[in-house]
């Protein structure tokens, strides 16, 4: 089993805030990696393609894309200094998808080599696009580490 960082899947909201406060008082690591997860709009971008010129629409995409990844640094900063204001030592991460969040949330995981993940059972932050459907039930059911589910 790793014994790396634990990894909170975080995304602003008051769910994933208590997650974090959760899986901070329960597990004996003090090491963090906090993530969030973007969605990339480029699945999306094929209705435009129809009516603007390809350049328009990759233009548009990628405004559109970094201004999501800007929004998801900001969240996950503010999860690691959530988290070093408890003690730990906590990098903020961020990674985009389109398609399912929590199998991004698991390659960060695996990237980061995690002890565990922390995640809150529903997303109701400002990226809560990106987590249409269940993360938590997708991360219980598909990682290889141990998941804290905090309600």
């Amino acid at each position: 089993m790793p014994t790396g960082p634990a990894l909170f899947a975080y995304d602003g909201s008051d769910g994933a805030r208590r997650a974090l406060e959760q899986g901070a008082e329960r597990l004996a690591t003090r090491e963090a990696v906090v993530v969030c997860v973007w969605a990339s709009v480029e699945r999306s971008a094929g209705l435009g393609r129809l009516a603007l010129p390809d350049e328009v629409t990759r233009q548009a995409v990628a405004n559109l894309d970094a201004e999501a990844e800007r929004e998801a640094q900001a969240v996950a900063r503010q999860g690691a200094e959530l988290l070093r204001e408890a003690g730990w030592d906590a990098t903020p991460r961020t990674r985009s998808t389109t398609t399912n969040a929590w199998a991004a949330i698991l390659a960060v995981a695996e990237e980061a080599g995690a002890s565990t993940i922390v995640t809150g059972s529903r997303g109701h932050g400002a990226l809560k696009a990106t987590l249409l459907g269940s993360v938590s039930d997708g991360l219980a059911q598909h990682s290889p580490v141990p998941v804290l589910i905090a309600r």
